[in-house]
């Protein structure tokens, strides 16, 4: 085979690799570009309240759910009612409202971040991810930009991606979307986003006061 015609190949399988690479370090650059906007834009707000709806689907059973839920973020403590729990969080304990079972549970605050929690809902994608933008699509009628996120090697995670769809006019959260390695997928919907709600030191945390029947396990 002719020498030239090899270098002519194998020079062109270079030039080739580097466009993807190109390509790829564009992508991840205009996703973060797109990420950045919409946290700066949450974070105007002393207060945010969320109203969300979560689906789960397992691929290997086929099991399916859905939930309506809130959630609301105040710096760094926020308060997640979801499925007949609220779950209060100050960043350094955690309180868990059982409705049904009349009870509160109250530990120390941990937090796995190989995945996006309340606490770090806008700024996750800062670190440990790679990003690619895949453009734009709609998602219940509205225009959004949409990204993957793949947590690197390093974080260890059961994750294998996050999709995360932003409203392109509003610049903010309109759709969350986990796939696990076990096959499930997770999509939080937002219904609603208010950053003018009223927020008072009672909304944070459990109020034993009003609620003077619920037994209260400390297990700090």
């Amino acid at each position: 085979m002719n020498i030239r015609y090899i270098f002519s190949i194998l020079l062109s399988l270079v030039t080739i690799t580097a466009s993807a690479q190109d390509e790829m370090e564009e992508s991840a650059k205009q996703a973060r570009a797109a990420l950045d906007e919409m946290s700066e834009t949450m974070k105007k707000s002393d207060a945010i309240k969320i109203d969300f709806k979560m689906t789960s689907e397992s691929k290997q059973t086929g099991e399916k759910s859905a939930a309506d839920g809130s959630l609301l973020i105040v710096g760094d403590r926020y308060v997640l009612d979801l499925m007949d729990m609220v779950t209060y969080n100050d960043t350094k304990s955690v309180a868990v409202w059982q409705k049904k079972a009349n009870e509160v549970d109250i530990s120390e605050a941990e937090e796995d971040d190989s995945t996006i929690t309340p606490h770090n809902l806008f700024s996750a994608y800062k670190e440990g991810y790679k990003l690619r933008m895949l453009g734009e699509r709609k998602v219940d009628g509205v225009n959004c930009q949409e990204i993957d996120l793949y947590p690197d090697a390093k974080k260890k995670s059961n994750i294998v991606r996050i999709r995360i769809s932003i409203d392109k006019s509003k610049k903010s959260l309109r759709q969350l979307q986990q796939q696990m390695k076990n096959g499930e997928v997770m999509t939080v919907s937002i219904q609603k986003i208010d950053t003018s709600v009223t927020v008072s030191d009672k909304d944070l945390w459990f109020d034993k006061a009003s609620h003077p029947e619920v037994e209260i396990v400390d297990l700090r």
